[in-house]
């Protein structure tokens, strides 16, 4: 065996048996259409889940101690972290019911586009009545890519609900490892990919951010490694279906488009901005079309980009702050403009080589989540993985992405929908002392361990 598997084979244990309690547990915490166990388990079974994830994240911060890791040895503890989680019940959010949902009604010849899944499939479908309530009479906020990739897994599965969350996790699944692989460091795979908060939600979750990213990050792989057109115009293609999973991913064109720029200034090509926008605009544009066509939905889903911003989001900071001074949508506008501004000043550093182009679009991307009226648990991913991709991959600087990973790893309950007060009070008062009783068992077992060297040594 070599070194660096031996370096990570205590936190990879830990993290591997972390993730089976999370597993075995979301059977009665998780988001379930009907809860398997009674729901008197939820309040035990939701703080082992979360004690669970307290674990990994301990497992995580062990490994991030560590030096001298290869790719190799990290990916095959990521396998290891992440296999419990693809057999868990979904974690932390319904979408997925949302994306099974959606593409019952593109597998039927009906427009996700132009009403809620209630509406679509009716108040009696299984499906319908899984999504939570607050999409549940939303048209479908994602693009053509996502929805044409949800109508083909309702047509693999024949809209079986197990198979469907199965197929749409492998999806997820897949994802990471596309993002694995965009991600150069062993340092930036730590911090991206087997980060706690990536693992609950891309492989727990089955969020298809995991999807956006992967497509993001691989295109602009392709567009920096190579100046010839076929990588540029590849690379934008991807990016474009990225935008094309969720609007999210979008910026990154802006980011590829100030590369493309650069190159064409030092080739003394006039109006060189102009240019590389009018050829990313282009190639999205085809992109859209040819996405839009297969599925058959046409372009509803420009209209209902703004489904999601309807949505009151308690991790919004311009909402709340909105909400306080009553005037919430006017402070939700002052975000927005602040948001842009800090894009358009990562574009401009882009594009004067002040600034690598992952490490503008991962700023821009944290101006977004800081910023936008609706944040959800695992949008900073958009921000720490880029991140973790650019120069944070450097450890001392790393450390900035590390309490936040942690942090927003327990701003959602393993149910993924609201309970009572009381419920979520004594959901993590019961977390807080299993931490407990597990740092005293700690103890007791390190002070039995001392004892038996000091005899050890005594006897000889």
């Amino acid at each position: 065996m070599s070194r660096s598997l031996l370096q990570s084979a205590h936190p990879r244990w830990l993290g591997t048996i972390s993730s089976g309690l999370v597993a075995v547990s979301s059977w009665s915490s998780g988001a379930l259409p009907e809860p398997l166990l009674i729901d008197a388990t939820l309040i035990p079974t939701s703080a082992i889940t979360l004690f669970g994830v307290v674990l990994l994240c301990l497992a995580w911060l062990m490994l991030l101690g560590q030096k001298g890791h290869s790719r190799r040895s990290l990916m095959v503890t990521y396998f290891w972290w992440a296999a419990p989680l693809l057999v868990a019940a979904p974690l932390f959010s319904r979408d997925v019911y949302s994306y099974l949902a959606q593409g019952a009604a593109v597998a039927r010849g009906l427009d996700p586009y132009a009403a809620g899944p209630l509406a679509l499939l009716g108040t009696h479908d299984p499906l319908a009545q899984a999504v939570d309530s607050l999409w549940a009479t939303t048209p479908s906020p994602y693009g053509p890519v996502a929805t044409g990739i949800s109508g083909v897994i309702a047509t693999l599965s024949q809209e079986h609900m197990i198979a469907g969350i199965a197929l749409h996790r492998a999806v997820a699944f897949g994802a990471t490892l596309a993002i694995a692989w965009s991600l150069k460091s062993p340092r930036a795979l730590l911090l991206g990919v087997l980060n706690p908060l990536a693992l609950i939600h891309f492989v727990g979750g089955a969020h298809n951010d995991a999807l956006m990213l992967a497509f993001v990050l691989v295109g602009l792989k392709i567009a920096l490694r190579h100046s010839s057109p076929p990588s540029a115009l590849g690379g934008a293609a991807l990016i474009s279906a990225g935008g094309l999973v969720k609007s999210a991913g979008l910026p990154a064109l802006g980011f590829a488009g100030m590369v493309m720029a650069r190159r064409l200034k030092r080739r003394s090509i006039p109006a060189p901005i102009l240019v590389a926008a009018a050829v990313e605009a282009s190639v999205f544009a085809g992109t859209a079309f040819g996405t839009s066509a297969m599925t058959g939905t046409g372009f509803g889903w420009i209209a209902a980009q703004t489904a999601s911003a309807q949505t009151n989001s308690w991790l919004s900071i311009t909402s709340l702050i909105g909400r306080a001074l009553g005037h919430q949508h006017a402070v939700q506008a002052i975000g927005l403009v602040l948001a842009g501004a800090v894009m358009g000043a990562a574009l401009f550093a882009t594009y004067h080589a002040r600034i690598h182009p992952l490490g503008g679009l991962g700023l821009a991307n944290l101006g977004m989540v800081a910023l936008f009226p609706v944040v959800q648990p695992w949008y900073p991913l958009w921000a720490i993985v880029v991140l973790a991709g650019w120069g944070l991959h450097v450890a001392s600087r790393s450390k900035k992405l590390i309490a936040p990973s942690v942090l927003f790893c327990f701003l959602a309950l393993p149910r993924g929908q609201a309970l009572e007060p009381t419920e979520v009070a004594a959901i993590y008062l019961l977390t807080a002392t299993l931490c407990v009783i597990g740092v005293f068992l700690m103890r007791l077992v390190r002070i039995a361990n001392h004892g038996r060297s000091a005899r050890s040594r005594f006897r000889s």
